[in-house]
């Protein structure tokens, strides 16, 4: 199985295995300006209309998100307080804000979560608790 990771303006890669993602999301985080995140199978038609995705941030020091879609749910670990403000991360080229309530959790939670949808083949990953966000942006 592959995956497409797609971060900033046009940098995608297809990843095989957990080795190759560990690389491209290292790369991202060294990147030292936070990052959205796209990963799903390329192989399940398009990623917007047809599969699951999975968007994470990385590459702030304390903080992250994980969103899924379909279901549009967020993680969120309900031991980490939301952020004393809001977060912004680069979604394809603009800068982005991320409200309090959708950054709560760690980012080793969310590259785990992009290990999970990677190795079960696009399958809802279990670690995390998924929670529909009802409050604005």
């Amino acid at each position: 199985m592959k995956f497409a990771v797609q971060w900033g303006r046009n940098a995608a890669v297809s990843v095989a295995t957990v080795e190759e993602l560990d690389t491209v999301l290292d790369h991202i985080t060294d990147e030292r300006r936070p990052q959205m995140v796209n990963l799903f199978n390329p192989d399940h038609g398009d990623p917007w209309h047809e599969q699951r995705i999975l968007q994470i941030g990385l590459g702030h020091p304390d903080r992250s998100f994980a969103y899924l879609d379909p279901g549009q749910v967020w993680a969120v670990d309900p031991a980490l307080e939301p952020a004393s403000e809001p977060i912004w991360f680069n979604y394809g080229g603009t800068p982005t804000e991320y409200a309090t309530a959708r950054t709560r959790i760690h980012p080793a939670t969310a590259r785990q979560a992009a290990r999970d949808l990677l190795t079960t083949d696009g399958q809802r990953p279990g670690h995390i608790d998924w929670q529909p966000m009802t409050e604005p942006v």
